[in-house]
């Protein structure tokens, strides 16, 4: 008898040791609205996006974004960090900017100056990293903000632009014929402890790609690619990808010519998706030195979506749109307000945003559509319009 007490204690220890071990290994996630566990994720505040990746910037993943140079990439980056910013002010964001696009000024007219780290605001939650280059400085970032666990975002912009301090100390900086896949070779190095750290951390980060342009079949077809090698690619959980669509004019509409443009209308696919459905789409608009204007999502939203009258069985969309620039919107609250317009439309809806958010809250969400085979190769190849 006292030696089956004697195993059965031996046994709840051992129990309870490997309980304590796996602690940190088991299956971590939230239940969303529809009752199913997801990883925990920061809403970016930018609807689309967030529809785009299932809910934001997953918790303890990477996420990345390519674009050829100017699509505003940059731009939805930072407006996304700032609204986790003010959501999170209990955590901190690191945007490590390599390339130099991500300014004070920018985050400054983009309205986030009050999260903005600086001399004048040292509680500031965005610490905009300047000088920081090398692959080896990054690495002590990632694990310094792992242990102090008061991280949301790190952003790399851009990982085409990382150096190798091995490199730099070289007599040469590296610019030997051994140079040649170098740049290929350190992230293939580094990748595996890079997400060993985080993994099972509450922060994702957000790898920058910029884009080289390969021109095939004797210069007669270009694609458009991300720079660099294959495993930072690996790395990301979430795998997007940019291009332009058009231009937004003054008054808000698409136009052709780029000198009147305020703005442009991106196309984001997701070519890669480990957490949700990938080959999905959004065009998503950037006013330039604003950010993302969210009221673009919530028009197209109310246009495709509707109720049936229950007399004449008639689809009644929620704003509908005619000729000579009419709408018209069949809210609970609004029933048969008209503007004209669609920037009338946009500031009808800046206006009534927080009743409008509620709305679509109650009668499903956002969601993100399956991108054709065309679409995915017009991202790729980036097709533009014409420009005058």
């Amino acid at each position: 008898m006292a030696e089956d007490k004697k195993e059965q204690k031996k046994v709840k220890e051992l129990e309870k040791k490997m309980d304590s071990f796996l602690s940190d290994y088991l299956l971590k996630g939230s239940k969303n609205v529809d009752g199913k566990i997801q990883t925990p994720r920061y809403e970016t505040g930018i609807l689309l996006l967030d529809a785009l990746t299932g809910g934001g910037f997953p918790k303890g993943h990477f996420v990345s974004i390519g674009a050829e140079p100017g699509v505003g990439k940059t731009t939805v980056i930072v407006d996304a960090c700032g609204h986790i910013a003010r959501g999170c002010p209990e955590r901190d964001i690191y945007y490590i900017d390599i390339e130099g696009g991500a300014t004070p000024e920018l985050i400054s007219s983009m309205g986030y100056l009050d999260v903005l780290n600086t001399e004048d605001n040292p509680t500031g939650n965005f610490y905009l990293i300047k000088g920081m280059q090398t692959i080896q400085e990054i690495a002590k970032l990632l694990k310094m903000a792992k242990e102090l666990d008061n991280t949301s975002i790190i952003v790399i912009d851009s990982d085409t632009m990382v150096a190798d301090q091995i490199a730099l100390d070289k007599d040469d900086l590296g610019t030997s014929n051994e140079a040649i896949g170098a740049n290929a070779r350190m992230w293939s190095k580094n990748a595996n402890t890079m997400l060993a750290t985080v993994r099972n951390s509450e922060m994702c980060v957000v790898l920058v790609h910029q884009a080289r342009t390969k021109f095939k079949g004797g210069g007669f077809v270009t694609t458009v690619e991300s720079a660099g090698g294959n495993a930072a690619k690996h790395l990301s959980s979430v795998d997007m990808w940019g291009s332009r669509a058009g231009w937004i004019g003054p008054d808000g509409d698409l136009i052709n010519k780029r000198a009147e443009a305020v703005g442009c209308l991106i196309n984001l696919t997701t070519i890669k998706n480990r957490l949700t459905t990938p080959f999905k789409r959004v065009q998503i608009p950037i006013y330039f030195g604003k950010g993302v204007d969210n009221s673009w999502a919530y028009g197209g939203w109310l246009q495709s979506h509707g109720e049936t009258d229950p007399v004449t069985g008639e689809f009644i969309p929620y704003l509908e749109v005619k000729g000579g620039g009419y709408n018209t919107f069949y809210l609970p609250f609004a029933y048969g307000e008209k503007v004209r317009g669609s920037q009338a439309v946009r500031g009808f809806i800046k206006e009534n945003e927080e009743a409008i958010t509620e709305f679509i809250k109650n009668h499903g969400s956002l969601e993100a559509e399956a991108a054709s085979e065309d679409e995915i190769i017009e991202d790729i190849v980036g097709v533009k319009p014409s420009i005058e």
